[in-house]
């Protein structure tokens, strides 16, 4: 017989597929972008009849209000760029005079263009709108979830990320990233797995490390709930976790090492400097930084460590430093409107200065671009996400459990958004919708009740033995 699915467990399962959409090219095409929004509206749905079902009310919580306020900023401003106006009102907009000329011909036949959106490129906003959805919908669900499915979704979450990792080392080993059909990914000997962007694979790495450090550490497990990690289990997930530290360091990529190691570190102090960890949990922690050490030396530490010298690590610095810049100018051209979430790489051209080569997609600074784009709405999206991560963090913080209790699985889930943040700051993660797709669950489940409060639910009984009484006789039997 076919057990019914409950609206819970269906919201879990949709999840997960969306998960898969970093197998896609780090689902980075417009294809995997409209199928996935047109089941971010099922999971809307979805997350309506739980809200509906269920008690648990997080969406309401500060951190998740914050969330929904960020978010409600960046869609209205999405909203406002696609209005119609008329092209003498719309030259008169900030940023908008030096298109005037371009506005004549529009207004020619055979065009005969009687009206312009606020956005300078309409159906980049149109498909940057589609992307906020997915994300919306993806946290809202994850805040909704009981605390049994986000942890079966995190572990599905960090069985991607070593997979990731092998085929990482993999093509590290080989040399090129060719034989998994990415042949324009080919970055030197830099692992990407299946981005097309050494960078955004570091970001999906980094992002799962605490979660891995804290399993590895038996604070938690993902599938089996009610059972003590054996100290064999946590063996093999330190030796997971060493693997994707390994893969991090082969992507070559220092900002996304530096975020990934930053909030690793934080995870290691936690679960280390706390009275109750165990010597065993400690030499764990040990022998899987050996491990990774071992691992990242025999391979790619040296060629990480060169790029961080010399001409290259300088002129990418200032390579950066130029997008950086001109983009301010840009932003501030703009403001406070903003060309049109999702506009920047046609926006920006009129300001990409002869020193700068080539065609430029993005600021390598998810903030700046951000507010080039919307303007004053970016700027309280932006307050209103660093807000939300403070509240929930401080949450996180005052919640922390006693000497007996294990460390909450939704503090790692923090941790893991922070290194997203932390990597946003150099580089386009929230560009990349299985990235988003990926740290909003993270924020969500960092903001669920249900995960938070889990670790005081959960029994520390000896794995795989159960009590049966016969006759009156206690027996133990494995």
């Amino acid at each position: 017989m076919i057990r019914k699915l409950s609206s819970e467990q269906a919201l879990a399962f949709t999840l997960g597929l969306f998960l898969l959409t970093v197998f896609i090219r780090g689902g980075n095409t417009r294809q995997v972008v409209i199928c996935a929004t047109i089941v971010a509206l099922i999971c809307l749905g979805l997350s309506a009849l739980v809200a509906w079902k269920s008690v648990r009310g997080q969406i309401f919580l500060l951190g998740g209000s914050l969330y929904v306020a960020a978010m409600s900023c960046i869609a209205i401003s999405a909203l406002l760029a696609l209005i119609p106006l008329p092209p003498d009102f719309w030259l008169s907009l900030p940023g908008r005079a030096a298109y005037a000329g371009v506005i004549t011909v529009l207004q020619h036949p055979p065009l005969d263009v009687a009206s312009l959106q606020l956005s300078i490129d309409p159906l980049g906003t149109s498909f940057a709108s589609l992307s906020l959805v997915i994300a919306f919908a993806v946290c809202l669900a994850a805040m909704l979830l009981r605390s049994s499915l986000v942890l079966k979704l995190l572990g599905v979450f960090v069985a991607i990320a070593i997979v990731q990792a092998a085929l990482g080392l993999l093509q590290f080993a080989f040399g090129t990233p060719s034989f998994m059909g990415y042949s324009m990914s080919a970055m030197g000997r830099a692992a990407s797995g299946t981005f097309l962007n050494k960078n955004h694979f570091a970001t999906l790495l980094a992002m799962a490390l605490p979660l891995l450090v804290f399993r590895a550490t038996g604070q938690f497990t993902f599938f089996r709930q009610h059972e003590a990690p054996t100290a064999l289990s946590n063996v093999w997930w330190g030796a997971a976790t060493a693997v994707v530290a390994a893969a991090l360091v082969t992507s070559l990529s220092r900002a996304g090492s530096a975020a990934g190691f930053s909030v690793a570190v934080l995870a290691i102090l936690l679960c280390v400097f706390r009275k109750q960890a165990t010597t065993k949990q400690r030499l764990g922690l040990l022998i899987g930084g050996g491990m990774a050490f071992a691992l990242a030396s025999g391979t790619s530490l040296k060629l990480l460590l060169d790029s961080l010298q010399g001409t290259a690590f300088a002129g990418s610095a200032e390579g950066r430093l130029q997008l950086l810049r001109f983009s301010v100018v840009g932003l501030k051209a703009f403001f406070p409107l903003g060309a049109g979430l999702g506009s920047y790489s046609i926006a920006a051209q009129r300001f990409q200065p002869d020193t700068v080569a080539g065609y430029v997609e993005h600021v390598h600074n998810d903030y700046v671009e951000l507010i080039f784009e919307t303007g004053v709405f970016g700027v309280g999206a932006l307050i209103c996400f660093a807000a939300a991560a403070i509240a929930s963090g401080l949450r996180l913080w005052k919640t922390l459990p006693s000497e007996q209790q294990p460390l909450s699985p939704a503090i790692a889930c923090w941790l893991g958004a922070a290194a997203f943040a932390i990597h946003a700051w150099f580089d386009f993660p929230a560009h990349i919708p299985g990235l988003v797709i990926v740290v909003s669950v993270l924020f969500g489940a960092a903001i669920n009740e249900s995960l938070l409060k889990s670790n005081e639910r959960t029994r520390r009984l000896p794995p795989r033995l159960s009590y049966v009484t016969v006759s009156g006789i206690t027996q133990a039997s494995t």
